[in-house]
């Protein structure tokens, strides 16, 4: 089902992803490639760490998952 909307959700003019609880990225779609510079095979699971400004960073894993 993923392989059936990736192209539908890299239409959207947005980053699109989703992650599980504990912050894991399970899907992204290409925007957000675009906007990091970094590669699919490097934004999955806490790969988009490296993204994030360092200082941002602790408060956002000290967040988690805000529907817990």
């Amino acid at each position: 089902m993923e392989k059936k909307l990736s192209p539908v959700l890299d239409a959207l003019p947005g980053m699109v992803w989703t992650a599980l609880p504990d912050g894991y990225i399970d899907f992204l779609n290409q925007h957000w490639c675009e906007y990091t510079g970094l590669g699919v095979g490097e934004s999955f699971g806490t790969g988009w760490q490296t993204a994030t400004h360092l200082e941002d960073l602790p408060d956002l894993l000290e967040a988690g998952d805000p529907f817990c």
